[in-house]
């Protein structure tokens, strides 16, 4: 499912279905601007919603999700049986090689709800419209997620930072790589990404404030 909120987004998503349903690989999906369709298609899109406020959605039913963990040991798993394939794993990284471009480790990072009530009103996978001047990874969701047969929330992304390079690393890794004197744009850029990230996920798909109190 996409969802768009305002005349302008309503219009844009109206135009790009029109596109779309056109191919024969899009002829199922369906369209709607009335806010009680949408309601029916997953309660959790239109609860705590102005009413006066334009909103529509496309959809379409037929869908698959992947277990990526799963996915990564089949993949493993099948590199290190054949001959020709070194595969290096449970190594300890000792070194980084210095670029001469630098950066502020910005990720995305998305919630979870294991609330029964919240998870038992919707049955979707929703894509909102991230805001403009947003980074590329800030597209908002609230998908229902099926993991070893448990269905939960999923929704974000929210802006995470950590001051490690490694997952195992130093929280002085962040401190020791930077030349002060010259850092201060990159703040700059770490303040403004974290405000559109999180504003982006927070405006555009509100119900998640609803699904984060669990």
């Amino acid at each position: 499912m996409s969802l768009a909120r305002g005349e302008k987004n309503v219009d844009y998503l109206r135009k790009r279905f029109e596109k779309m349903q056109a191919h024969h690989f899009f002829q199922d999906m369906e369209f709607t601007d009335d806010p009680t369709t949408v309601t029916a298609w997953t309660q959790l899109l239109t609860q705590g919603r102005d009413p006066e406020e334009p909103i529509a959605a496309t959809r379409v039913l037929g869908g698959t999700d992947i277990n990526f963990v799963s996915l990564t040991h089949q993949l493993v798993d099948y590199l290190e049986a054949q001959d020709n394939i070194k595969l290096a794993t449970n190594h300890f990284v000792k070194d980084l090689k210095r670029k001469d471009d630098g950066g502020f480790l910005v990720s995305g990072q998305f919630l979870v709800c294991n609330n029964p009530d919240l998870v038992s009103k919707h049955e979707a996978k929703v894509y909102g419209k991230a805001a403009v001047g947003a980074p590329p990874m800030s597209v908002p969701h609230l998908d229902t997620r099926v993991i070893d047969g448990k269905k939960s929330l999923l929704f974000g992304p929210f802006a995470g930072f950590s001051p490690k390079f490694l997952k195992s690393g130093s929280l002085f890794d962040l401190v020791s790589s930077v030349n002060f004197p010259t850092s201060f744009p990159c703040w700059l850029w770490v303040r403004t990404t974290w405000i559109s990230l999180n504003t982006s996920s927070s405006n555009v798909l509100s119900p998640m404030k609803i699904v984060s109190t669990h």
